[in-house]
């Protein structure tokens, strides 16, 4: 397991959680990028790849008005991804 931690944002393509998300990987976190716009999150993640190559940025599309059903199987992808999930920005 890497030493690097690891955040889940959700609304990470725009707003707030862009911004987050931006901030955090420029503290060195590998993140688990979430909401329904996939192309935004697939370019927030290139960019992110681009700067930071050590670190990991992976997309989950997920519409999370729906908990009962994409809630829970987003965070097991997560953890399966990444091992854990050490922050969450919601």
């Amino acid at each position: 397991m890497s030493n690097i931690p690891v955040a889940l944002i959700t609304g990470a393509s725009k707003g707030i959680g862009h911004a987050t998300a931006l901030k955090l990987a420029a503290q060195g976190y590998s993140l688990a990028l979430v909401s329904r716009n996939q192309p935004l999150l697939e370019q927030l993640a290139q960019q992110l790849i681009a700067q930071y190559p050590n670190q990991q940025f992976v997309v989950f599309p997920a519409d999370l008005s729906q908990p009962m059903t994409h809630c829970a199987a987003l965070v097991q992808q997560v953890v399966q991804t990444f091992g854990r999930i050490d922050v969450l920005v919601n």
